[in-house]
């Protein structure tokens, strides 16, 4: 089933136009990687979307949170361990909206969907405030005659016209049977222009007591911001004026395995990439590889993209 819906998600996205990297034929944090023009959604599909671990979670929010402002992570699933997901139904899953593959394809088709919410077993909406309050003015009804009708308190009226409060499916039906209008409003599940919280690196460092290793200290010390990863295609992401993406290896054959899925995720995510090894390679597979004396001897991070970009056309 997973793979089944892999497919289709990879194929809604080529019909929509971005352009596709697929990732699941290894363990990361994301099995599909899509970006069309500046924005990047990074999607982990499932069966049972309860089988996402913490760390996993955690992994692709990071990455999304640093690459760009636009970068969305998305779980798209099956079912939880009890019940399949719904259509037109937002789940949470570690704070990653999780959705099923029709409500996928509709999100892409139509740009929103109606904002169901599922929490802790029961679904919720985000009504239209601005439209609940005109409508119940039009129809004549103070928030207290509003709320004796549907059977809520005056309160529970004035949080959903002032956007403080979701409502549950039965509620929103009366509202919407009593004011003769349709109140649900629409939810950008991911937008160009949806602005987000970023969470910076540091933030990683402080809550998760990340030790540099010696060649991510040399990178700090020119001046790059390293996260280091341990569910993604690559071991580190770093990040200063420019990106860089890079893992070290000790032998050829594994640069050799690796370099495809690096070169794509340097394409992907615009960064520059480079395997970190005591090998006498110059590059494999068109990655750079920077011998770890190499890199200690140099200050500024000007000098080693330029010395990745010398060696990552000679192989």
């Amino acid at each position: 089933m997973k793979e089944f819906v892999a497919l289709e998600v990879e194929k809604t996205l080529l019909k929509f136009g971005y352009q596709v990297a697929i990732y699941s034929n290894m363990k990361s944090c994301f099995d599909i990687a899509a970006r069309q023009k500046k924005s990047l959604l990074l999607i982990k599909v499932l069966g049972n979307v309860d089988s996402l671990r913490e760390n996993q979670s955690n992994e692709l929010k990071k990455l999304a949170s640093v690459i760009q402002d636009s970068t969305e992570p998305v779980i798209v699933g099956v079912r939880t361990k009890d019940n399949m997901l719904e259509d037109n139904t937002i789940y949470e899953r570690y704070e990653i909206p999780t959705i099923n593959l029709t409500t996928f394809k509709s999100i892409l088709e139509n740009g929103s969907i109606p904002s169901r919410f599922s929490f802790c077993g029961r679904v919720y909406s985000e009504i239209n405030s601005k439209k609940l309050t005109q409508q119940r003015a039009k129809k004549g009804y103070s928030m207290q005659e509003l709320g004796d009708i549907i059977g809520i308190s005056k309160e529970s009226v004035y949080r959903y016209e002032s956007g403080r409060q979701m409502v549950s499916d039965s509620v929103l039906e009366k509202l919407e049977k009593t004011l003769d209008s349709f109140l649900q409003s629409d939810f950008e599940l991911f937008s160009d222009e949806k602005e987000r919280q970023k969470i910076s690196f540091k933030h990683f460092e402080k809550n998760e007591n990340n030790e540099k290793n010696e060649a991510a200290q040399t990178l700090s010390n020119m001046g790059f911001n390293v996260m280091h990863l341990k569910k993604a295609p690559f071991d580190a992401y770093a990040q200063c004026k420019t990106s860089l993406i890079f893992s070290e290896a000790e032998k050829r054959p594994a640069m050799t395995r690796k370099s495809k899925i690096m070169r794509t995720s340097a394409d992907f995510f615009e960064s520059n990439a480079m395997f970190i090894s005591n090998c006498k390679n110059q590059s494999v597979g068109g990655i750079a590889v920077i011998n770890k004396e190499e890199l200690s001897d140099i200050k500024k991070i000007r000098e080693l993209i330029k010395l990745i970009k010398e060696k990552e056309v000679i192989e």
